[in-house]
């Protein structure tokens, strides 16, 4: 523990719960392997607000947390969606898809967020494309996502495209390479940045 702060080492990873200050995020941050980087989806399944370590240690430390996780039950909701909702790739954006298809409020979404998260980066679309791809509400969903608001009418009625696009350049789940800059650049592009 370091003052408000537990720091916990698993499977090659850093995990932080608790309050961090900003020295102490420095010093992690020193001692990291070079290539480390943070992924708010494992601190997520960890129960931490911090989780930094090479791409491919977050990757086994993510896959040994969802086996470990929990799954609240959520009635009415289909297999593939409630197992989303306990280990999915979560983010605003795909969580708010997910509000709009279910009616159930993930987690990373506040009190009072409503659908109007849109992806804004290939990361993020990366996440709705997982989510589109494994839970067949959401599916049938991303149509009426046009209505939320422009942004998502936008990135919808280019969605094929973008998703062909991400798939060539990044390959599904980042398989092929860990960026997707012609990807950002469409939908930059799409969103009028």
């Amino acid at each position: 523990m370091i003052g408000e702060a537990t720091i916990i080492r698993r499977d090659g990873c850093v995990l932080v719960k608790g309050a961090l200050s900003p020295d102490v995020l420095m010093a992690l941050a020193k001692e990291a392997p070079k290539g480390s980087v943070m992924c708010a989806d494992v601190a997520r399944l960890a129960g931490a607000g911090l989780a930094m370590g090479l791409p491919d240690d977050l990757a086994r430390l993510r896959a040994a947390l969802a086996a470990e996780a929990p799954r609240r039950r959520h009635d009415g909701l289909g297999r593939e969606a409630a197992e989303w909702l306990a280990v999915g790739h979560q983010g605003l954006s795909s969580a708010a898809l997910f509000l709009r298809a279910t009616g159930v409020r993930p987690d990373i979404l506040r009190d009072g967020d409503d659908a109007r998260h849109h992806p804004r980066d290939p990361a993020d679309l990366n996440r709705c494309l997982l989510l589109v791809a494994t839970v067949p509400e959401a599916a049938r969903a991303l149509p009426g996502m046009r209505e939320v608001s422009p942004e998502w009418a936008a990135l919808v009625d280019h969605w094929d495209e973008l998703a062909a696009l991400f798939h060539e350049e990044a390959g599904p789940d980042w398989s092929k390479a860990r960026s997707a800059p012609r990807t950002y650049a469409r939908m930059a592009e799409l969103l009028g940045r």
